[in-house]
């Protein structure tokens, strides 16, 4: 009884955070907090595995709240306070890309990319399980990278530069033949960054191509891959 108590709890917060009603989202989740805690020093036997889910939801989305309160620190500090997974969690790459995107929208791209990163490790995980088989999880794949790649675009760090070769690499590896894949290959290679040239000249290196030439061929590519579904564009607005 009081497991399916907390789980209709955690839908009616997020509901509450997607309508904007931030104070009724922390109300019940003070309520979430003490029943938590009762369940915790309960003498009878306790699911451990299923509490321990709760308790992960339960940080999630104070992770969440915490963001929308304009309290980024406090996200920070409750993130790292998630129990281990050794399988991922969607409710965590759910806020993970809730708190990317909404930094990204903000420009504020290395805290995107932070969050975004810890998204895509919770894919990966998932991946790993038998949870991760299913289309759901990789279409939450493709919109953390897709958004990962933007941050990093705009990031000017050693690392940052490894991280945006890395992650166009595994989406080339697995959505290539994606337009919007195509499309965003050539954004980031229209702002000319040496290191992302570099990974297009060792893609089409047989060629000994220029800058504008490695642009005509990954746009020559992006043109055989168009599929006019709505499906296929709707990551291109």
């Amino acid at each position: 009884g009081s497991f399916r108590v907390l789980e209709t709890a955690y839908k009616l917060v997020k509901t509450c955070i997607e309508h904007g009603c931030v104070a009724i989202s922390l109300k019940a989740i003070e309520a979430v907090a003490m029943r938590l805690d009762a369940l915790e020093h309960l003498e009878t036997d306790v699911d451990k595995a299923r509490l321990c889910q709760c308790n992960v939801h339960y940080y999630a989305l104070r992770v969440h709240l915490a963001w929308l309160q304009g309290r980024p620190d406090i996200a920070d500090h409750l993130f790292l306070k998630l129990p281990e997974s050794i399988t991922g969690d969607t409710c965590v790459l759910d806020v993970c890309f809730k708190v990317g995107s909404l930094a990204l929208s903000c420009s504020q791209y290395d805290v995107a990319a932070k969050w975004l990163e810890r998204g895509w490790e919770q894919c990966k995980l998932l991946a790993s399980s038998s949870e991760g088989s299913d289309v759901a999880s990789q279409d939450k794949e493709l919109l953390i990278l897709h958004a990962l790649v933007r941050a990093n675009t705009h990031l000017d760090t050693h690392d940052s530069k490894d991280n945006l070769v890395r992650t166009l690499g595994h989406l080339k590896s697995q959505y290539s033949n994606m337009f919007s894949i195509r499309l965003l290959e050539l954004e980031v290679l229209a702002r000319g960054n040496r290191d992302v040239e570099r990974y297009f000249q060792g893609e089409v290196s047989h060629y000994h191509l220029e800058q504008s030439l490695i642009f005509l061929a990954v746009l020559q590519d992006a043109l055989k891959v168009v599929d006019a579904s709505e499906s296929s564009f709707r990551m291109c607005g």
